[in-house]
Parts: C-alpha cells; sequence; structure tokens
C-alpha cells in the first residue's frame, strides 16, 4: 500500500532522554513494518535546524526495519533527530533531545551494593558519571583484556550494552511443532534471560542487557539459546559471541546476523556498544 509516515515508528536508545551521551555514538531503530516502502531521510538539527554533525548512518536490517547510528553533539545543547519517511515526519517526530545526562543518573546504585540488575531497569544505562573534563578513553587505551588487568568489577573498564533483536530458522528441537525459545546472555558472574518467545523458529525478543566490563577475565559474550520444554529439560538451541575486545575497539558493532554455533540451523540478529567509565560505578568516589 502507499507509504504512511505516522505509521513508522522509531524506538530505542538513541531517541530516550538521558541515555545518549555527547560525542558518544548511539543509536535507534525505525520499523516501517505496518506500511509500504518509501525511503528514510535521518538529520541531526541544532535548534535552529541547521543539521550537526556527520550524516547518520542507516542500516537496513531486516524488510522493514532500519538500524540508525548517530554521533550526539557536545554536552548540553538541546538538538532534535528528525526522521522522515517519504519526507513527511514519521510517529513523534521530531524527537526532542539534549546530549547531557540527567543529574539523577550519576550514582545509581543508592545501597552501594554491586549491582547488575541496575542495567536491567531503566536509568539503569548510562549511569557511568560523566566528568566533563576526564577522558574516558585516554588512560586505559593500552591494556588488552585478560586475567590479569582485571579479574573483579574494582577496575571496571566500562559497559558493553547488548541488543538481542530476534532469531531466524532456529533447529527445531520438538518433533510435535515448533520451538518455545528463549536466550541467556552471560559474561562472568552476570546473567540475562530473555522472555520464552511461543511456539516459533523466529522468534522477537528486542532484549537489552548491559554486562560490566570485563568480569572474572571472561573475554567474550555469550548469548546461548534454548527450547523451553516443558516435560524435560530446556533443549539447547546454539550459541553466538561478541568478543570483548572487538566491542571495545570498535566501540559499536550495528546489528548483523550471527550464525548459531552448536545448530543445524539458526542465526540471531544482535548488536553492541561499548561505554568506557572513568571510576568505578557502584561505590562511593574516595576522598
Amino acid at each position: 500500500g502507499p507509504a504512511d509516515a505516522s505509521k513508522v515508528k522509531a524506538s530505542g536508545p538513541g531517541l530516550e532522554k538521558g541515555k545518549v551521551m555527547p560525542g558518544r555514538p548511539t543509536n535507534f531503530m525505525v520499523d516501517s513494518t505496518k506500511t509500504g516502502p518509501a525511503p528514510i531521510t535521518v538529520n541531526v538539527k541544532d535548534s535552529d535546524g541547521n543539521n550537526i554533525g556527520k550524516s547518520p548512518t542507516i542500516t537496513p536490517v531486516d524488510e522493514g526495519l532500519h538500524d540508525v547510528s548517530y554521533v550526539p553533539p557536545p554536552v548540553g545543547d538541546p538538538y532534535e533527530v528528525d526522521v522522515r519517511y517519504g519526507g513527511e515526519p514519521i510517529h513523534g517526530a521530531p524527537f526532542k533531545m539534549t546530549s547531557s545526562p540527567p543529574a539523577g543518573d550519576m550514582a545509581y546504585s543508592p545501597d552501594g551494593g554491586e549491582d547488575f540488575d541496575a542495567a536491567a531497569r531503566p536509568g539503569g544505562r548510562h549511569s557511568v558519571s560523566s566528568r566533563k573534563d576526564s577522558d574516558p578513553f585516554g588512560k586505559r587505551k593500552e591494556s588488552k583484556i585478560g586475567v590479569s588487568v582485571n579479574p573483579d568489577t574494582a577496575q571496571n573498564l566500562g559497559k558493553i550494552h547488548i541488543s538481542l533483536i530476534e532469531a531466524k530458522d532456529l533447529a527445531k528441537a520438538d518433533l510435535m511443532g515448533k520451538s518455545d525459545p528463549y536466550a541467556i546472555l552471560s559474561h562472568g558472574n552476570q546473567k540475562f534471560k530473555t522472555n520464552t518467545a511461543k511456539n516459533t523458529q523466529n522468534p522477537r525478543w528486542n532484549y537489552e542487557a548491559d554486562f560490566n566490563v570485563p568480569d572474572k577475565g571472561d573475554d567474550r559474550i555469550r548469548v546461548d539459546i534454548y527450547d523451553s520444554d516443558r516435560i524435560g529439560k530446556d533443549k539447547p538451541l546454539g550459541s553466538a559471541y561478541f568478543d570483548i575486545d572487538d566491542v571495545m575497539s570498535k566501540g559499536i558493532i550495528p546489528p548483523g546476523w550471527y550464525p548459531l554455533k552448536g545448530a543445524k540451523s539458526g542465526e540471531v540478529l544482535m548488536s553492541a556498544d561499548f561505554e568506557p567509565s572513568t571510576s568505578r560505578m557502584s561505590s562511593p568516589e574516595p576522598y
């Protein structure tokens, strides 16, 4: 049918207030699956309507799904992300943004304990202290991660944010019908579990998780897919990995399909980005 920009939705960290950091690449997803095809344009503009920064990168991910990555302007400048479909603004556009994190986000985890779940709750992301005078990349660039650098969270290098979007063509574990797949994302002692998708070989999870890295010398983040089984043990449907060095050196890995290892078929669509930490997250600053 004809393209209807009002049926196109955009969502993701790059459009959420308090989730964007000045000068740090971020991304969001444009979903036009509910309407006919049309060109997508995205511009980041200042308050006077002038385009700022490099043009955002738009990557087709699937039919009707596009990943958009852009770099927010310097601290505190209000800006807007204008997303158009066939020349018309989409639902909610232009998105009014500002690239300074809200003050309440600076020190998350009031109890002072290690709070790995903080990442999974709203506001838990981007709680790295945003001191303007420190260069997060300056001090630690050299350290290759290995057991010796950081067996524990005491010298946390930052967070890796994983988006597990969907999977396709999963192997059938059940003789009867389709699978009920879920995924477990793990790194060191940190583990997250998605919801279980019912009766499908092509689950959409749209799951986000944050990992403090590195943890216990673990050099990768694993994604293990299982078929939830009411009667017996849940059956593994394959695994995919992100290499931590790789994510840290690239900064942002746009969504891509990764074939599942240890399975006859199946791929997962996922992305990752790294947010360096300038100080340890959940303990009070010394002095």
